[in-house]
């Protein structure tokens, strides 16, 4: 698949242009249906509707009475710009092509598709759905046989990736023709094919192909090509259903332009940034109109003067130029590759109309209100792994209440990780629907009540019940927080922000222990499950008063203002489907979030699970530890995952930036290098933890701590940089990744305990050091490096 068609699996009518569809039940919809492509241009210009179409119609047929001159910078023409030569264009089998669909016609089709080469009709494409000039053949109206002539030209004529963008630009409008019902106006085939000249291989000749969206005009002369004027556009640029489901087209234009300006010293940016907004209150008069307002020389503006602006392509750095040439070659794509030359670099300018910061830097609150919510989402995210180890201090106790194994009642812990991991999945289409505030309201109450239901349990079934409904409710945030840092910050302070996200997740883990030790030892386990639901309780008074509400529908118009946080009502009208619960999975395919999800559980499953799960197992028994000494330990986890967020947060993004500075904006995967850090660290701790426990005897060391500290950095490391490496591949399925990866974690990290204790029993200490180490080579280091070596390609294979 070449790059001009790139493909995208996407969910369900999940991209947000659907939100911006109008409605269909007005007049022009409506009449549009009973007509077909003529009895539609014929109305337009009897009625002169809409006034504002017809006026520009009008005054184009104003234009089309100016002699031809040709584009100017000045308004004088200058001579010798270009020079006759054999640029290697196949025109014999262009040639033979197009003789070949000419035969094919009727004498009737013949007449109306030949036109003298110096007809004023090559002046007359134009790209609105109207069929303003009605010329050629049409190829909706014409057999099969001679509509794969006619695209036998343009395959004949374009180079290969030029033919597939030229195809794709044709099915996207088929596609708009059904999401807006009008099929016989706008199809797959509502494109015209005129010939001008007799095709010949010693002469000139060319031809037009114009219609919605597409338009190309060729010219040949023996084994030379000029493609101008052309066309191309998209309303919408993707497909997101049907039999060409994930077409898309001009998407790499818009990367490499913005990657280009973003790229530039302040100073040229400026000057390369002529208006900042689409439609600026700066622009003089006449430069907003309803043709050409934005790029200048549209159809019928022949003769347009444009005068040079923005910033010289000769002052760039040699990167920067490169970037240029790119964003050129993709304006030359239809063009043969030999037919491309970069010339004239003293006399071209970039020049850039819009927005230069990430579309995501558009906010609908202050910057101090989304940290206060971002710490509110990341503490209920912590809540949800410190509820999950909360009890880990207690084990000997619970099993003393309830007269059964530690190790079985270290399964309640194993519960709660699956239930974790599972739930999202349901809340995620509630979060889309109903936004995250709700949901994240709603979790607050019912994990409340799960750890009352927990403090009252006289049974081991029952708690275990009630652990459950905690886990289920207490879940949205570990999951859906990937999605508010998405929706709440721009990518540039993605890392960081993301960062204290992962980090609160990951805290909860040690930090539960260290605080319930000392409650176990004074008021007895149960305690820990009424100050669970207190701290909820405050969440979500804090939460009710002080949450916003991220999730925006594009296309809504509609921001959420306080007032609307007392009423619980939906936000996206999309109705909810049952595939909408499983879709995350759905990601599976997606070898841009399956390897950070695998590679990232691994190294938490060894750089967190392992090492805070054996700890109240091993320490009581090997060491005599009552459940205060054991909480005590996670101090150090604590302190080697907040040091692990700087390389994993902070530290990346500065990473990420200084590449940018360089000219260059670096594609996701440069993040990348700084994960193997993280993965050495984990490796590292994880042996030092466990032999130092060998070797310890029955006499307690610091070193075994020192060792879980040390995995604890890397983990941490490993946790920012993966998550926020899948986020920046697909930042609109932010919230889809989350629960993708959290599903993938804990799915891991539930397992494990399970195993863990076993390998390490029949193993031993040293022997099990060596297949963690294995594990993480195979399963995580491995993985990184092709994901780093492939990622830009599957990347862009998918998107």
């Amino acid at each position: 698949m070449s790059r001009s068609n790139e493909k995208v699996s996407q969910e369900t009518h999940g991209t947000p242009f659907r939100e911006f569809m109008p409605d269909l039940g007005i007049d022009r919809f409506t009449s549009m249906r009973k007509q077909d492509a003529h009895e539609y241009a014929d109305d337009f210009k009897k009625n002169g509707n809409p006034p504002w179409l017809y006026g520009l119609y009008m005054h184009w047929r104003e234009l089309l009475t100016e002699p031809y001159k040709g584009i100017s910078n000045d308004g004088n023409i200058r001579g010798d710009l270009y020079q006759l030569e054999d640029d290697g264009v196949p025109i014999e089998n262009i040639v033979k092509t197009v003789n070949s669909a000419i035969s094919k016609m009727t004498p009737e089709q013949k007449t109306l598709s030949h036109y003298h080469i110096d007809s004023p009709e090559w002046r007359t494409w134009s790209n609105p759905e109207f069929l303003l000039s009605s010329k050629g053949v049409r190829l909706d109206e014409i057999n099969q046989d001679l509509r794969e002539a006619v695209m036998g030209i343009l395959k004949a004529s374009l180079s290969p990736e030029g033919y597939e963008k030229a195809v794709s630009a044709m099915r996207i409008n088929g596609f708009l023709g059904e999401l807006i019902q009008v099929p016989t106006i706008m199809n797959e085939f509502s494109y015209n094919f005129v010939i001008f000249g007799e095709p010949a291989v010693e002469h000139a000749w060319g031809f037009s192909f114009y219609g919605h969206h597409l338009c190309l005009n060729a010219f040949f002369y023996k084994r030379q090509m000029v493609l101008s004027p052309w066309f191309t556009g998209a309303e919408p640029n993707i497909i997101d259903g049907g039999q060409f489901n994930g077409t898309r087209i001009m998407e790499r234009e818009e990367s490499l332009g913005l990657q280009l300006m973003q790229s530039l010293p302040e100073e040229v940016q400026s000057r390369a940034q002529i208006y900042r907004q689409m439609k600026d209150p700066a622009m003089p008069r006449g430069r907003w109109n309803h043709d050409d307002q934005r790029h200048l020389c549209g159809a019928y503006r022949d003769n347009r003067v444009v005068p040079y602006d923005g910033a010289l392509v000769s002052e760039l750095s040699k990167e920067q130029q490169d970037l240029v040439t790119q964003i050129a070659s993709e304006y030359l794509l239809y063009l043969p590759e030999q037919s491309h030359t970069a010339e004239h670099h003293d006399e071209n300018n970039s020049v850039y109309t819009g927005r230069v910061e990430d579309n995501v830097e558009t906010f609908d609150h202050p910057k101090w209100e989304r940290l206060i919510n971002l710490l509110l989402v990341s503490f209920h995210s912590m809540m949800a792994t410190f509820s999950a180890s909360a009890i880990q201090s207690g084990f000997v106790d619970i099993a003393a209440d309830f007269h059964i194994s530690v190790q079985r009642a270290s399964y309640l812990v194993s519960l709660f990780i699956v239930v974790l991991g599972a739930a999202p999945l349901f809340w995620r289409p509630l979060g889309q629907t109903y936004g995250r505030r709700p949901i994240f309201l709603i979790s607050l109450i019912g994990s409340l009540v799960g750890n009352i239901g927990c403090a009252k349990s006289p049974s081991y079934g029952t708690m275990g019940l009630c652990r459950a409904i905690t886990a289920w409710f207490i879940s949205p945030a570990a999951s859906l927080g990937s999605a508010v840092v998405a929706e709440s910050f721009s990518s540039k302070d993605r890392g960081r922000y993301m960062g204290i996200w992962t980090t609160m997740v990951t805290l909860g883990v040690p930090f539960a222990p260290f605080i319930f030790g000392f409650v176990t030892v004074r008021v007895g386990y149960r305690w820990t499950y009424w100050i669970l639901a207190i701290i909820n309780a405050v969440q979500f008074i804090l939460f009710f008063f002080l949450g916003l509400e991220t999730r925006h529908v594009p296309g809504s118009n509609v921001t959420p203002k306080k007032s609307g946080y007392f009423t619980f009502h939906r936000i996206d009208p999309t109705p909810i489907k049952f595939i909408d619960f499983i879709a995350p999975l759905g990601l599976i395919t997606r070898r841009n979030v399956v390897i950070p999800a695998v590679t990232y559980s691994m190294a938490f499953l060894w750089g967190s699970v392992a090492t805070t799960f054996e700890i109240p197992q091993i320490f009581p028994e090997t060491y005599g530890f009552n459940n205060e000494q054991v909480g005590l330990q996670y101090i150090a986890i604590i302190l080697g995952t907040v040091i692990g967020e700087l390389g994993g947060g902070f530290l990346s993004d500065q990473w990420m930036w200084r590449r940018g500075r360089r000219g260059r904006k670096p594609d996701p995967e440069y993040r990348l290098w700084l994960s193997y850090f993280g993965y050495l660290l984990v490796i590292c701790g994880v042996i030092v933890f466990f032999v130092q426990i060998a070797k310890s005897g029955t006499k307690w060391n610091i070193t075994p701590i020192i060792g879980a500290a040390i995995a604890a950095v890397g983990n941490q490391v490993v946790t920012t940089i993966m998550i926020t490496y899948a986020v920046d591949c697909y930042p609109s399925e932010s919230a889809a990744i989350g629960v993708f990866i959290v599903f993938i974690r804990q799915t891991w990290g539930f397992i494990g305990p399970f195993w863990i204790p076993e390998m390490l029993r029949n193993t031993g200490f040293y022997a099990s050091s060596g297949i963690i180490t294995a594990l993480l080579v195979g399963v995580s280091i491995m993985p990184t490096m092709l994901l780093q070596a492939r990622g830009k390609e599957w990347r862009e294979k998918h998107y």
